[in-house]
């Protein structure tokens, strides 16, 4: 795998520890100095956030190759954004959804096409290996297991999973606590998980139902 910032040692020497430093730079300072392409400044906000995005990204896949592929493609992304990270109120909250979405990506690059194949456990059972669903097959269920949530239970799904807003984010458009689109979005993903379970199919992709 090519490493996308291949300078940045994951396990920084003295001068790297002391460019990332948090006492060097305030963060408004520090992506003030990224957006005018300052690459030292970069370093030191990709070792604060690496160890912060790659554990959580980590979490949701099989190999730290494809979770270190995810975190490159984030900070990549992040680079090509460095203009507008000074303006941006929550950049950690903004870091972790790009991180999210790329995630999501990497999942559904994998599984797309004929040939992209997503195993099932059939009743708690392990899958045989020929017992595959395609990215289409598996929106569909997902769909179908939708339609029987209540309106708001699928409107904070459908917010949450579709269109990958945060919980503030769906409190505040649809004007609710964010205690209450926890709770419901929980709700929600207990009851698709069980309709999955009923129709035969236990299907462990965080990609379309957990958070």
């Amino acid at each position: 795998m090519i490493q996308l910032f291949h300078n940045f040692d994951h396990q920084p020497n003295t001068t790297a520890r002391r460019l990332s430093n948090p006492i060097q730079y305030s963060e408004s300072a520090l992506l003030s100095r990224i957006a005018e392409g300052d690459e030292r400044a970069f370093a030191t906000f990709y070792h604060h956030y690496y160890q912060l995005i790659f554990p959580f990204i980590l979490k949701h896949l099989p190999t730290r190759e494809d979770a270190e592929e995810v975190v490159q493609q984030t900070f990549l992304r992040a680079w090509l954004h460095r203009d507008k990270l000074a303006d941006m109120a929550f950049v950690k909250a903004w870091l972790f959804k790009v991180a999210t979405r790329e995630y999501m990506n990497h999942v559904r690059n994998r599984l797309s096409g004929k040939l992209a194949l997503v195993q099932l456990e059939e009743r708690g059972e392990p899958a045989d290996n020929n017992t595959v669903l395609d990215i289409k097959e598996i929106n569909h269920l997902i769909s179908r297991a939708m339609d029987t949530l209540s309106p708001q239970r699928r409107q904070v799904f459908y917010l949450s999973r579709r269109e990958h807003l945060s919980i503030d984010e769906i409190a505040a458009r649809m004007g609710i606590s964010p205690k209450t689109v926890k709770n419901t979005l929980t709700a929600a993903l207990v009851q698709v998980r069980e309709y999955l379970a009923a129709a035969g199919y236990a299907i462990s992709i965080l990609l379309l139902l957990r958070f």
